[in-house]
């Protein structure tokens, strides 16, 4: 088979990525969420701004159990702007950044990877919120949280619902993803013991549950 070759600039194989990697999008009725190369004209769009530097941590947007997270978690703070948020397994930071931005008094974001937890640092200060979020690599054991959000697998959040639980403040609020769609009930299971189902969002075989604390 014949086979033709040309040379490629460094810097555009270097940088080719960044085309496909995360797309300019809006998000429920108040968030954009766009890479630093891609940003929507000042003042233009209305909508919040989230930056996202698509990096070796997961949450660009894009993903259904992100997206559910965000459409939850804007529903949550802007009923409530004052409420205190913790983000367990932030990955790039993308939740706690929002919830910063549209309104949350105080946001706290537990991530054990490292390598993610700089990069959601990094992404907090590229969004201007850097100071207003709290970064750990644990889970808080005696702070109480008007706001949770846990995109993780299922499995995790079963193993760690007792403490989740209890975390949340009674009439606070629990955003749960990265759930399929057949390890829903099992799910439910362990949190409708101390919260109640509010709403569920199913976007092809993910679900996102959104309780509120008993």
């Amino acid at each position: 088979i014949p086979m033709k070759s040309r040379a490629i600039p460094e810097e555009a194989w270097q940088t080719a990525w960044q085309v496909h990697s995360v797309q300019r999008q809006r998000v429920g009725k108040t968030l954009v969420v766009a890479p630093p190369w891609d940003l929507p004209e000042p003042g233009r769009t209305g909508r919040t701004l989230i930056q996202i530097t698509p990096a070796m941590a997961f949450g660009t947007g894009t993903h259904p159990t992100t997206r559910n997270c965000l459409l939850f978690l804007e529903r949550c703070v802007l009923a409530e702007r004052g409420r205190s948020l913790l983000d367990v397994g932030t990955g790039s930071g993308i939740l706690a950044i929002a919830a910063a931005k549209l309104g949350a008094r105080s946001v706290t974001a537990v991530e054990n990877d490292p390598i993610a937890l700089q990069a959601a640092r990094e992404n907090a200060a590229l969004n201007g919120v850097g100071s207003e979020i709290r970064f750990r690599k644990t889970i808080p054991r005696a702070s109480r949280y008007s706001c949770l959000v846990a995109n993780l697998t299922a499995p995790t959040l079963i193993s760690l619902a007792p403490r989740l639980s209890r975390i949340v403040s009674k009439g606070g609020q629990m955003i749960l993803s990265g759930i399929l769609s057949g390890q829903r009930q099992a799910v439910l299971d362990h949190y409708e013991r101390s919260g109640a189902l509010l709403k569920l969002k199913k976007s092809g075989e993910w679900v996102t549950l959104l309780l509120e604390r008993r």
